[in-house]
């Protein structure tokens, strides 16, 4: 195969991501809004509550 198809035939491909990115973007209306520091805290938390309660079952 010469070079001139294969470059022609791999710059042809769209990108994969862009309608996705437009998916996500449409739909900002949900019930719940947390911001990502409220995620953040209650994710640690609960890591340490896990992490408490191994420990005292483990005793």
């Amino acid at each position: 195969m010469s070079r001139k198809k294969k470059r022609q035939r791999e710059t042809a491909q769209p990108p994969s991501s862009a309608g996705l990115f437009r998916f996500f973007e449409e739909s900002t209306d949900s019930i719940i809004k947390l911001r990502p520091e409220v995620v953040i805290i209650a994710a640690s938390v609960f890591v340490v509550m896990v992490l408490l309660a191994s420990s005292f079952i483990s005793l």
